[in-house]
């Protein structure tokens, strides 16, 4: 079974654990991509190609990887819409 929810663990000592589910970060990245963007109006599935490629990204064995998923998902996602656009 796929998993829909993502760990993050704090910088704090404690290292308390928060679960953060996909669609919460996807939902942030088009918020920022709107945001930046704001000549640029939400087109009907957008959704469905930022999500697929933080959900890969994300699950990228290598921590060190992973780790910034969120943020090469939002680099990949504007440099597609520059050429859709």
């Amino acid at each position: 079974m796929i998993s829909f929810w993502k760990i993050i663990l704090s910088s704090d000592d404690d290292q308390e654990c928060k679960i953060e589910k996909n669609w919460e970060v996807v939902e942030r990245l088009l918020f920022v991509y709107a945001k930046l963007n704001q000549g640029t109006k939400y087109i009907q599935g957008m959704n469905e190609i930022i999500g697929p490629i933080y959900f890969v990204l994300s699950q990228d064995p290598d921590l060190n990887w992973s780790r910034h998923a969120e943020a090469d998902t939002f680099y990949c996602f504007t440099q597609g819409m520059e050429i859709i656009n």
